[in-house]
């Protein structure tokens, strides 16, 4: 009986130590992957700010991405080994790839919704963003670059259309005004030379000039 209760004794304390190591090798794998969540979760967050950032001043992209590349690499920061465990360097490394071609594409959208369609085109076409951007994210913003320069030329060519129709309109209303003084006998070189309108063409001072010296002969 001694024996056997020996003998148990050492079979539970073998198993109990054996299990033990299990959970513990279990919990410590919980706690990397819970570590590499809330890594996630806090860099989304970062990222987010510094994407925006970049969109609203596309000339920050240089020193928000050093920003970003800093936070994530501080020895001391959330993102550090001490916080992050052994897959320390994996994690940081899957976060700063996919931080890197985010950026990328915010600086692009920034240029594009700052009218500047052209050089976030010139940019993708020269590989310039090829070592961070992924393949499809570049076809889609020359896409993108692209129709933002046809809709930079349609908005071009409407506020041309506005403003020759605006500059006609006032050409008229300040011929009529002259026409008026012109059949009343009041109109004299003074009002052509002060009335704004082109010195010459249709419609100009010239016109006007021409009408006056003609009045004069008669």
């Amino acid at each position: 009986e001694i024996a056997q209760t020996k003998k148990g004794q050492q079979t539970f304390d073998l198993l109990a130590n054996e299990l033990g190591g299990h959970f513990a090798e279990k919990a410590d794998v919980f706690q990397a992957q819970s570590s590499g969540i809330k890594a996630r979760q806090d860099w989304t967050s970062s990222l987010n700010s510094y994407a925006s950032s970049i969109i609203s001043d596309p000339t920050s992209y240089g020193s928000v991405s050093a920003q970003m590349m800093a936070e994530i690499n501080d020895p001391n920061g959330k993102f550090s080994d001490q916080r992050l465990g052994k897959d320390g360097k994996k994690i940081r490394g899957e976060l700063i790839a996919g931080a890197k071609d985010q950026l990328a594409r915010s600086y692009i959208d920034g240029l594009v919704d700052n009218v500047a369609p052209e050089l976030a085109r010139r940019i993708l076409i020269d590989g310039k963003l090829d070592d961070v951007l992924k393949a499809d994210d570049k076809q889609r913003l020359i896409k993108q670059a692209d129709q933002g320069i046809n809709a930079k030329e349609v908005s071009a060519n409407h506020a041309l259309a506005v403003a020759q129709k605006e500059e006609k309109d006032r050409i008229a209303k300040i011929n009529d005004d002259l026409m008026g003084d012109f059949l009343t006998g009041k109109l004299n070189m003074t009002k052509v030379r002060t009335s704004n309108l082109p010195a010459f063409g249709e419609g100009s001072q010239r016109t006007w000039i021409d009408m006056l010296k003609a009045q004069t002969k008669e």
